[in-house]
Parts: C-alpha cells; sequence; structure tokens
C-alpha cells in the first residue's frame, strides 16, 4: 500500500510540475495559448504558476530508507523553503487586493501584453490566494 501512495504522490507532483512549467514557459515564449486554461478566460499569472511549481516540490514524496544516499539536509531545506514561499508570497498578493496597494510583485508589464480583461493584470484572486497560504501551511 505505501508503494502505492508513494506513486500517486509522484504522479500527481509531476502532473502539478508540468502545468505550472508549461504555464511559465506560455509566458516567457508569449505564447498566450499556454497561460489560459481554457480559451478566453483569464490567465493563469507568473505567481500563480510559481506557487503550483512549488506546491509540486512540497507534494513530492520522501524515499524509502533503502536509499542508500537520502541526503535530508538539502531535501528538507528545498521543503521548506517552498512551503515558506507559499505563505509569504501568497500573504503579499493578497495583502495587494485587501488594501489595494502594489508591491511589485505582480509582473504587471508581462501580464499587460495579454488583454484578459484581469482589472489588475498579474494579480492572483483572493481564493486562490487562501488555497496556496493553506497548503503552504500542510507543507
Amino acid at each position: 500500500m505505501p508503494t502505492t501512495v508513494f506513486r500517486a504522490r509522484q504522479l500527481i507532483a509531476i502532473l502539478i510540475a508540468g502545468l505550472a512549467l508549461c504555464v511559465l514557459s506560455g509566458w516567457a515564449l508569449g505564447v498566450e495559448s499556454m497561460v489560459r486554461v481554457w480559451p478566453n478566460s483569464v490567465t493563469v499569472t507568473v505567481n500563480t504558476a510559481i506557487l503550483f511549481l512549488a506546491s509540486a516540490i512540497c507534494l513530492w514524496p520522501e524515499p524509502d530508507s533503502a536509499d542508500p544516499n537520502p541526503n535530508p539536509d538539502t531535501r528538507s531545506l528545498t521543503r521548506t523553503f517552498c512551503a515558506c514561499l507559499m505563505l509569504v508570497l501568497p500573504a503579499a498578493m493578497l495583502a495587494e487586493q485587501v488594501f489595494d496597494i502594489r508591491l511589485g510583485i505582480d509582473w504587471e508589464s508581462l501580464h499587460r501584453q495579454v488583454n484578459d480583461g484581469n482589472v489588475n493584470p498579474g494579480r492572483s484572486a483572493p481564493s486562490t490566494c487562501l488555497g496556496f497560504m493553506l497548503a503552504g501551511s500542510a507543507s
């Protein structure tokens, strides 16, 4: 049973990382269809894609004890960094929404190139921010 859970977590982490890398590649290459979930929808922001990548890293399962060189310090440091990123970045994005301030973390100039109807280009929805904060706190 643990092997099945291990493989399921690996598969989910790979799918989430694939989505994140696809979106980040779409922004880097300027391919609009790669940054939308479906045509004419609001784009997935760069920060959201970064947070998806961090969540995939946090979700990646620990190797079993049979691993001859597990190097737990690097692995736990990476997970801790990603979990902190999943708390701090969404909190800052949520503060931008709540207090109507600009912290310069939205990649606004990049998001303005795609006219998706978002009043504040590059800002993620408050529900997205809360979801990543909860996931970060659980990591």
